[in-house]
């Protein structure tokens, strides 16, 4: 009993649903392991939970600092405005522009700990501050710089996002950029602004890792105070007065309403390559080939009944109707020619016409018609083809050409 193999298209279609259930899987996989910065836990002082801060703000409430948590961008940027404060940023994405864009006005001396902004957010706060580049997963790097808290916290995991700094901040300072790019040194008219590339030294499930809790505490412990935003949602621009919308003309220069961006996740680079690269095989599978077919001459000696089948059912396989009645009225037409001492440019489908009494243009549509829609219209044409060179060849008096009696 022959076993009968699975379709082509099941070959060519199964090797890249595994490859691409595998990497969503991956990529699931790992959108599920990075926290969620919506999530109410997140890097929020009183909480116990993995991505929670409970072990940072004790760590910084046992050296004396005094933390106040603020809600929103306005409670931040007052409770900062009195001095003497550090700020501390755990979702910069969520932060409107408009109070960004307020740091350095802040009191000269104050510190801005950012943790891990996207470009859009750097760009809508006009941060002299670029990303270039970002990991699968965080790694843990020496510092190598020269910046007091990043050497004396040592080996620390924060390399996951890379930034560059603008040629105003680079020149002249070491310390500018520490990790690899992972933490950026910021001054902004007095104001020190931090960028950290990873949340894992803040967190309570990586803060006992290499040297994350002194790193952490470092940072946030240069004052005696300590301004905390915990906030898990987008703030939304406070309304305008319509005193002030009269004020304004068109064109007068002012700030546009804040536009909060909405920031890529870190999956979507890698997603996006995946579906490229499996639109790149589906591609090249469903072409089965890069350039014209090559004909080359058989190794061995083939009887014809056997090419004729074997090439019959690549056209069958490959679902090549047209190509295959092409290629048998191409042969049919060149036989009938031959007969019929038609020259190269002659009207063939005249000259079987008058042989065999049909109308030119039934010939016409059975030489040199449209394809077949199936295999029955194949079925269809390729009978009319045979019985139409049997009927020349045959000639009105039943003779072969006037050779000798051929009859099917």
């Amino acid at each position: 009993m022959t076993r009968r193999r699975p379709p082509r298209w099941l070959r060519l279609v199964l090797p890249l649903a595994v490859v691409l259930a595998v990497g969503v899987t991956t990529l699931v996989m790992h959108a599920l392991q990075q926290p969620d910065r919506a999530d109410p836990d997140f890097l929020n002082p009183a909480s116990t939970a993995p991505i929670g801060a409970a072990t940072l703000a004790g760590t910084l409430t046992g050296r004396g600092v005094q933390i106040d948590v603020v809600r929103d961008g306005g409670s931040l940027l007052r409770a900062a405005g009195t001095g003497d404060a550090t700020v501390l940023v755990p979702a910069p994405d969520f932060v409107p522009s408009r109070v960004l864009r307020a740091l350095p006005a802040l009191p000269a001396g104050t510190r801005v700990v950012l943790v891990q902004p996207s470009a859009a957010t750097a760009y809508r706060g006009r941060l002299p501050l670029a990303l270039a580049g970002s990991r699968w997963a965080t790694a843990a790097v020496p510092p190598a710089c020269t910046l007091p808290e990043a050497t004396g916290a040592g080996t620390a995991a924060v390399y996951h996002d890379r930034y560059r700094v603008g040629p105003d901040q680079a020149a002249g300072e070491p310390a500018g950029l520490c990790y690899g790019g992972a933490l950026a040194r910021l001054d902004l008219a007095g104001v020190e602004v931090i960028v950290a590339g990873a949340t894992e030294p803040f967190r309570n499930d990586r803060a006992g890792e290499y040297g994350n809790a002194a790193l952490a505490a470092a940072l946030l412990g240069t004052h005696h105070r300590l301004v905390w935003l915990d906030r898990h949602t987008v703030e939304p621009p406070p309304p305008r007065q319509p005193q002030q919308q009269q004020e304004e003309p068109p064109g007068s220069g002012a700030p546009a309403p804040d536009q909060p961006g909405l920031p890529l996740p870190g999956w979507a680079g890698p997603v996006a390559l995946l579906l490229a690269g499996a639109a790149l095989l589906a591609a090249l599978a469903a072409g089965r080939r890069l350039g014209p077919p090559v004909f080359e001459p058989l190794p061995v000696l083939v009887r014809p009944a056997e090419t004729v089948r074997g090439r019959g059912r690549l056209y069958q396989r490959a679902r090549a109707r047209g190509p295959a009645l092409d290629a048998l009225r191409a042969a049919t037409r060149q036989r009938l020619r031959t007969a019929l001492a038609v020259p190269p440019h002659g009207d063939l489908a005249a000259g079987v016409a008058a042989r065999t009494g049909r109308d030119v243009g039934q010939v016409r549509a059975i030489l040199a018609g449209a394809a077949p829609r199936d295999d029955t219209e194949l079925r269809a044409l390729v009978r009319a083809l045979d019985e139409l060179e049997h009927d020349t060849l045959a000639g009105p008096s039943g003779a072969r050409g006037g050779t000798g009696g051929w009859v099917r």
